[in-house]
């Protein structure tokens, strides 16, 4: 809330109250989209606009974690590191959360296989998986698609993820310029508002 002093007044969802001078607003476009924050009064229409006009991305990412003699395995039965996985949807994969997934290969200097999560749909069904144990045995039944040793597939040791989709201090990953978008919506965005709100992050960057 803009105080007529021209002081910011920030209303914490504890029920605290901040008073600054100015304040620097990070939060995702996707807080943004969602009226995460109830600005009073309410932002300049121009910065609405484009706040509705741009795109902000689902991805997430799953890193599966291995051991050394893991590691050896799946390089034996070559099975990470390539683009194996795009046209998954067979019948026999139906059920798996993990079905159309995509790249799947080791993050460099680690002992993690990482998958990316790219489309909105393949977003939500994974991300409606909270047991980490189903999506490991989701990977292991996938991998086992596409090798004559199933049975030598090893299981996961542990997972972590992200959750950008479903954080509600995120709710999406990366902004774009969705179709009627212009460059022009970035720099709107990016505008202050006054002296007292400045805004700032990925969205507002070309």
């Amino acid at each position: 809330q803009q105080e007529a002093d021209e002081c910011v007044r920030l209303r914490l969802q504890s029920g605290a109250e901040v008073l600054a001078r100015s304040v620097i607003i990070t939060v995702s476009l996707g807080v943004l989209k969602n009226q995460g924050i109830e600005f009073c009064p309410s932002l300049p229409e121009e910065k609405l606009r484009s706040v509705k006009r741009m795109g902000i991305g689902q991805v997430e990412k799953l890193l599966f974690e291995y051991d050394d003699e893991q590691w050896r395995i799946l390089d034996e039965l070559k099975i990470a590191h390539v683009e194996l996985y795009a046209n998954g949807n067979t019948s026999s994969l139906a059920s798996n959360p993990l079905r159309s997934c995509h790249s799947l290969y080791r993050s460099t200097g680690t002992n993690y296989l990482l998958q990316w999560i790219v489309t909105p749909e393949e977003c939500q069904r994974v991300s409606a998986v909270r047991d980490d144990e189903a999506l490991i045995d989701a990977l292991v039944e996938l991998m086992q698609q596409y090798t004559k040793e199933p049975a030598r597939v090893p299981r996961a040791r542990r997972l972590v993820r992200s959750s950008w989709t479903s954080n509600t201090l995120f709710l999406g990953s990366y902004s774009f310029l969705a179709a009627g978008a212009e460059i022009s919506d970035i720099d709107a965005l990016a505008a202050p508002v006054g002296c007292q709100l400045l805004f700032a992050g990925e969205a507002t960057s070309p």
